[in-house]
């Protein structure tokens, strides 16, 4: 899978969960989703690697990466459809939680597809 089809694929995920794209924390969820999927560890030390990554790539701040993100989030909540998607949530989860679920369901997904072409 190339970069821009990883790219496409975490912004169906990500538009999935009920983030509209037109709220600047769907780019910043992107681009962090992304990250930590072609660098898992980066979810061990999430607030010290993916905000300064983002804040970076984006030309603000850690601050604002992180409030962005956290509306963005809210509004999915809201809508319902980010606890439909991750059936049975509660309370609305960490931008950590859910990026980590993200990139969790695009890894498996990933292994799955390998390992039905190494079936063919």
């Amino acid at each position: 899978m190339t970069v821009e089809q990883k790219i496409e694929k975490v912004k169906e995920v990500v538009h999935a969960i009920g983030v509209p794209s037109h709220v600047k924390g769907y780019l910043y969820l992107v681009a962090a989703i992304v990250k930590c999927a072609e660098n898992p560890d980066c979810l061990k030390n999430f607030s010290k690697q993916v905000y300064p990554f983002v804040a970076e790539q984006y030309k603000v701040t850690e601050p604002i990466v992180k409030r962005e993100m956290n509306h963005a989030l809210q509004i999915a909540w809201d809508r319902g459809m980010l606890a439909e998607y991750f059936e049975g949530m509660d309370k609305k989860p960490t931008t950590k939680k859910v990026v980590t679920l993200i990139v969790d369901g695009l890894r498996l997904k990933d292994e799955s597809n390998h390992k039905d072409d190494s079936v063919r």
